[in-house]
């Protein structure tokens, strides 16, 4: 079923990637986000979605993986988790 996530940034120093995770399993890069932004994916409840975050000095780390739900989904994202 379609469906849509939002993916909200809070005041942060971080920056974050947003990436789908295809059907084998690889990263599909879909956009960066930084503080105070927000971008919304037109998916699928059974698509995930990883979002990484970027340090100062662009190494990733996974900072949670989303999927989306029969309704309308919002993701936030910060420096606290």
């Amino acid at each position: 079923s379609p469906t849509k996530i939002t993916f909200f940034v809070g005041q942060t120093d971080n920056s974050f990637k947003i990436y789908w995770l295809d059907y084998n399993g690889s990263k599909k890069a879909y956009t960066s986000l930084e503080s105070g932004t927000n971008w919304t994916a037109e998916t699928y409840i059974s698509h995930p979605w990883v979002v990484y975050r970027v340090s100062a000095n662009g190494s990733e780390s996974c900072h949670s993986i989303v999927k989306g739900k029969k309704s309308y989904h919002n993701g936030f994202l910060d420096k606290k988790r």
